[in-house]
């Protein structure tokens, strides 16, 4: 757990005071992290975590392996691509769009990272 811990801090870019919990939220000057700790399926430890940062919206939703390999997972889509003029086709891909968020939405509920009170999850669905 000390090596995750170790990872997690690099990828941060600053030392975390205090032991990791089962999940919690980390302040920083310029970002926030809410992260969850769990257990794979060969028993290592992992963390998912979402990092809001002001240069970037939605949050990153990530995870940091116990190698300390960083892995991208599902995120909010926030842009969709179709031809001018095709109302049709526009219409399908913000249905898309809508339906991945609503997924990715009720991924980070389930794991914790995210809660229905919180306000910046209902600017994605």
């Amino acid at each position: 757990m000390k090596k995750l811990k170790s990872h997690f801090e690099k990828y941060l870019g600053f030392k975390i005071t205090k032991p990791l919990e089962n999940s919690g939220r980390i302040n920083a000057t310029s970002y926030n992290v809410n992260y969850i700790v769990k257990l794979d399926e060969f028993k290592y430890y992992y963390i998912d975590f979402l990092l809001f940062d002001c240069d970037f919206m939605p949050p990153l939703h990530l995870r940091i392996n116990y190698k300390g390999e960083i892995e991208d997972l599902e995120n909010f889509q926030i842009s969709i691509m179709y031809i001018a003029g095709d109302d049709e086709m526009r219409f399908i891909e913000q249905e898309k769009m809508r339906f991945k968020n609503r997924r990715v939405a009720q991924q980070l509920l389930n794991k914790g990272l995210a809660s229905q009170d919180d306000n910046w999850l209902s600017m994605y669905l």
